[in-house]
């Protein structure tokens, strides 16, 4: 954790949240799911998915692509497949009805494809993954959106970042869960350095004329994780997101004349291990596997060998034994600002 960091009561910064998001029609219900996802995050520690995207939210919302009110409706529903339309609906909504409905359904059959239409900003992915894992499902989530990368030899907005997020139940340390975009480094921690003034690696992102470039001031394009592979994968989830819901987005915003505006299609396919093998069979397994690799013989310069998930696990874990959410300085800045504009009491710092 960053010790320039300010730390609030997370019952504060949600009760801000909350408030925040009442002002533009949101019931407090819709709004504590979009808290509660953005708080997870600030919590593990991946604050460029966490409350710091709240004014931009605002912003999306001004330009008509992200509907506070907006009812999330069940377009299709057969043993093992759902398709949800979200009418614009905060991503975290959205996921988190649909999240509940496919674990529900693989109750059932032992598996469910879902499919969520037309949401938007999910937050960060792990969130929903997580949550089923903690409930005894195996569960991959995965987005695709707005062009915000570029293609692997491209040098125009051409694909999303598209994050993916798989999670399995663990035993004592809790699920063991890969959350990543296909992008080096995704638009938010973009984002971050900019506010931070940080310079950037080689190699990760381009700037507005197609040219590799570290200063975050113009480095506007991230470029995929492994090239080809990163490409490849973000356009195979546009497949299995968008057109299998046959609300495809890329297509018409990256051909010539397209206009890009914000929206996403997203999976999830939750498993029931509990159909396939006793749940606590499969949880010692899933210890075993990780004792096997954290005792691999490790290169210099390792410590330890970390599991999937894990540093986002401890810094949760300290997050909740202080009962605080920490956010940087230029966040805070500007919550500031927007609670201010709103009229919307602060939380106070500790």
């Amino acid at each position: 954790m960053n010790p320039q960091n300010i730390i609030f009561d997370q019952a504060a910064m949600k009760r801000f949240v909350v408030d925040v998001l009442g002002t533009r029609g949101m019931s407090a219900e819709d709004a504590g799911v979009v808290a509660d996802a953005l708080i997870w995050a600030d919590m593990r520690d991946v604050g460029s998915h966490g409350v710091f995207r709240l004014p931009r939210y605002f912003a999306i919302m001004d330009r008509g692509d992200m509907d506070p009110k907006a009812k999330v409706e069940t377009r299709l529903k057969l043993p093992a497949a759902l398709v949800y339309e979200a009418n614009k609906a905060f991503g975290p909504v959205a996921m988190m009805k649909a999240t509940a409905a496919a674990c529900e359904q693989a109750k059932a059959v032992g598996v469910c494809y879902a499919i969520v239409s037309h949401t938007t900003h999910t937050g960060a992915i792990g969130y929903f993954s997580n949550w089923a894992a903690e409930r005894g499902f195996a569960a991959i989530v995965a987005s695709a959106g707005s062009p915000n990368m570029a293609y692997h030899g491209a040098r125009v907005p051409s694909l999303s970042t598209s994050p993916v997020a798989i999670a399995v139940p663990g035993g004592k340390h809790g699920p063991i869960a890969l959350d990543m975009s296909t992008a080096i480094l995704g638009i938010g921690r973009l984002a971050q350095a900019k506010e931070r003034g940080e310079t950037l690696p080689e190699g990760v992102a381009l700037d507005d004329d197609g040219n590799p470039t570290t200063d975050p001031a113009k480095a506007n394009l991230p470029i995929p994780l492994g090239g080809p592979k990163g490409s490849g994968l973000a356009l195979m989830l546009e497949c299995l997101a968008g057109l299998m819901a046959g609300t495809p987005l890329l297509a018409g915003m990256i051909a010539p004349g397209g206009k890009v505006r914000h929206s996403h299609n997203a999976i999830i396919i939750a498993l029931d291990i509990a159909q396939f093998r006793p749940l606590g069979d499969f949880q010692a397994d899933v210890e075993n596997l990780a004792a096997a690799v954290k005792s691999l013989p490790r290169r210099p310069g390792f410590d330890e060998l970390l599991l999937p998930g894990e540093r986002g696990n401890r810094a949760y874990a300290a997050s909740v034994a202080q009962n605080g959410v920490a956010i940087s300085p230029g966040t805070w800045a500007d919550l500031q600002k927007l609670g201010g504009k709103l009229g919307v009491a602060l939380p106070v710092p500790r």
